[in-house]
């Protein structure tokens, strides 16, 4: 309280009176202006772009971020369409950078996801209106300084993150804060998403799976989920506070992650998506998950890409009149009704674009009077075209909001995404047994001890007894695979590998070694899950020597050789029984014979050799199961064409293979037949067989 100052005369009062008049007024805009709401830049948001694609897919891709742009149409898959500059004119207020690498395009995976997140920093400090944000209070104290946003994304998770050290690197200290656990492949952490058309392929294992096992509803889907250790990944993402997108894991897989994220309140994300009213995939997204995005108050990124909307009819509300309704089926005029009807379901202020900028995918091809450059045949072609999306669909009168109002959506959304303990989510945590556990709960799994980092060796020894009309002996070999990014090949994982190879043969006192074969490949890859298998060699070589056939020498070169497996879904059921069947191949090849009593050589090419299978698995318990196999082995060998000559060897094989808990040891007993046939003018059979029995021991 101020007390009247009996000194003070009216002339005083009234000069003090006019200085504190005068100051206020001078002070007054600066209180004004710092009381204002701060307001956000009126930019956009782009969800998905894999700006440092070339780190990631190596010699497979053309072009890099500092380079000129390769791409010269829509069509253009695996040429750049977008860099450093169109970066700068995309518009965009947040782009999400993609950080992927491929196993059989790079040399270490950890490696180029490193060499990516550089390139993000490298950028950044070399332009001062771009910066890097790793959590949504950043993000937004950045745009109020008038800068432009990256944020770190890591699209697929086998071979990165698979230890503590690997998030403590990854995720804590380089800032990656969207995850996409699961990508194309079936792998450690579960199963992904099934794709049509030739996209299928990208999912080997899981295209064997569903070979003659179809899983249908509205569209063919993977019965894979969330392995136990998948489980426990999404529960160490959730506690660092990572938003996990849930794009191309299967829907049984999402199903599993969705529970975990509702308890910690974080909202659904689909990074890069598509209606799958429109593309007929369980690759895209269903009704009922964009309601669950909608609940969540999450986000959808909607892919810009002629292959999203496949059996889309575009109405005439979307065409303008001066196109003829033919010409507006596609390009932007069909993504602005997939927007509006998206919109429509979760608001429009939670879809935004999810380009897959340089990510192996088309876009859209050019339109009819949208009034933008989209217009041009060569459609969007590259990321600087990203504002002119935007405005086409404002033209074709889809409900755009401002580009700000979406921004601030993204901002707040992500906000919600706060770090919740793993302990709590794994105590509410559990995932429907796949039938491995006898219908029982799979409970997540802990961390390996170390990193499975490769390079790894598998190595397996035979050893045991073979039995001829007449003669007893020794058998023995062995088999190696020297693999490229792990230590351990998981189950239902595809593992690259640099070499495989192989060396067997039997003995039969006292004569010399009957029998021996050798095998070498320098790059192949393979996965199994239970009797499903798949693998390929690449340039393969193998040599023998037969005594019993007469064959001093023979080798033969292929090309390509590769086998699959399945089981019918009638019988997969592990912990109790199936059938599996199965076939190998090996084509354009050469083959060298040379016989020890005629001295002839045979040179020939071998376009084709064959093998075919068939045999049933009872599985006591998940760890065990005694396999009764039978197959037939053949090829032919053309030598010249007029008059036709060939050389034909056909192996027929029946036995019995024992897997014993934690699979060191796998007995076996086995009887097989081995013939070869010359054709020409005196053609004949020479034929073997042996019975052999013994072990193999797996380190």
């Amino acid at each position: 309280m101020m007390l009247p100052n009996p000194n003070r005369t009216p002339a005083t009062a009234v000069t003090q009176a006019l200085l504190l008049t005068l100051l206020a007024l001078v002070l007054w805009p600066r209180t004004a202006h710092a009381r204002a709401p701060a307001q956000l830049p009126n930019l956009s948001v782009e969800l998905h772009s894999h700006m440092f694609m070339k780190a990631g897919l190596g010699w497979l891709f053309r072009g890099a971020f500092d380079e000129a742009l390769r791409a010269s149409s829509w069509q253009d898959r695996l040429s750049s369409n977008a860099n450093r500059d169109t970066l700068q004119q995309s518009g965009a207020g947040i782009v999400v950078v993609a950080l992927f690498a491929h196993p059989l395009f790079t040399n270490d995976l950890r490696g180029s996801i490193r060499t990516q997140i550089a390139a993000a920093r490298a950028f950044c400090d070399g332009h001062d209106g771009w910066a890097l944000a790793r959590s949504p209070h950043q993000a937004r104290r950045l745009l109020l300084a008038g800068k432009r946003v990256l944020v770190l994304s890591l699209e697929g998770t086998a071979g990165v993150l698979e230890s503590e050290a690997d998030l403590v690197e990854f995720v804590d200290n380089d800032g990656i804060s969207i995850v996409t656990p699961l990508h194309l492949s079936d792998d450690r952490y579960g199963g992904v998403a099934t794709m049509n058309g030739l996209q299928r392929l990208a999912n080997p294992l899981g295209l064997v799976d569903g070979l003659l096992d179809p899983q249908c509803d509205e569209v063919r889907k993977n019965t894979r989920g969330l392995t136990p250790l998948g489980l426990r990944l999404v529960a160490e993402l959730v506690a660092r506070g990572v938003w996990v997108d849930l794009t191309h894991a299967s829907d049984r897989a999402i199903a599993e992650i969705t529970p975990l994220l509702a308890y910690a309140r974080q909202p659904l994300l689909f990074t890069h998506t598509s209606p799958r009213r429109y593309r007929s995939s369980e690759r895209a997204i269903s009704a009922k998950q964009l309601a669950a995005v909608a609940h969540s108050g999450g986000m959808v990124g909607l892919l810009p890409s002629e292959d999203a909307f496949a059996n889309i009819k575009v109405s005439r509300r979307y065409c303008p009149s001066a196109c003829k309704l033919q010409q507006c089926q596609g390009s932007v005029h069909a993504l602005a009704q997939v927007y509006s009807e998206m919109s429509a379901l979760v608001g429009a202020e939670s879809v935004v674009l999810g380009s897959d900028y340089n990510g192996g995918i088309r876009h859209l091809a050019g339109a009819c009077h949208s009034d933008t450059a989209l217009d041009d045949a060569r459609g969007l072609w590259h990321q600087g075209l990203h504002p002119e999306v935007w405005r086409a669909l404002r033209h074709l009168g889809a409900p755009v909001p401002t580009p700000r109002r979406t921004l601030q959506t993204f901002l707040t959304s992500w906000s919600r995404v706060k770090p919740t303990p793993s302990a709590a989510l794994l105590k509410r945590a559990r995932l429907s047994g796949d039938g491995s556990d006898n219908g029982g709960n799979i409970h997540a799994a802990a961390w390996p001890d170390a990193s499975s980092a490769g390079p790894g060796v598998e190595l397996s020894v035979s050893l045991g007894g073979v039995a001829l009309p007449g003669n007893d002996g020794i058998v023995a070999g062995f088999e190696a695979r020297i693999l490229k990014d792990m230590t351990k090949a998981p189950a239902g994982e595809p593992a690259f590998y640099y070499t495989h190879v192989s060396l067997a043969g039997w003995y039969l006192p006292p004569t010399t070694v009957n029998y021996v074969t050798g095998y070498f490949a320098p790059v192949g890859v393979r996965a199994q899950w239970y009797d499903n298998r798949l693998w390929g060699d690449a340039f393969s070589l193998r040599g023998w020597r037969n005594v019993y056939l007469d064959e001093a020498a023979a080798l033969q070169w292929l090309a390509l050789r590769g086998g699959v497996r399945t089981m019918p879904g009638l019988f997969k059921a592990p912990g109790k029984y199936d059938i599996f069947v199965g076939m190998e191949a090996g084509v354009l090849g050469y083959k060298y014979l040379m016989r020890r009593a005629a001295a002839d050589e045979l040179h020939a090419f071998v376009p084709a050799e064959a093998m075919v299978e068939m045999g049933l698995s009872l599985w006591p318990n998940a760890r065990m199961r005694l396999t009764l196999f039978g197959e037939l082995r053949a090829d032919v060998a053309l030598a010249r064409f007029t008059p036709l000559y060939y050389q034909s060897d056909v192996a027929l094989a029946s036995g019995a293979r024992l897997g014993l808990p934690h699979g060191v040891v796998e007995p076996f007993v086995y009887y097989s037949w081995l013939g070869t046939r010359q054709g020409g003018a005196q053609a004949r059979w020479r034929a073997s067989e042996q019975l052999t029995a013994g072990a193999r021991f797996s380190f």
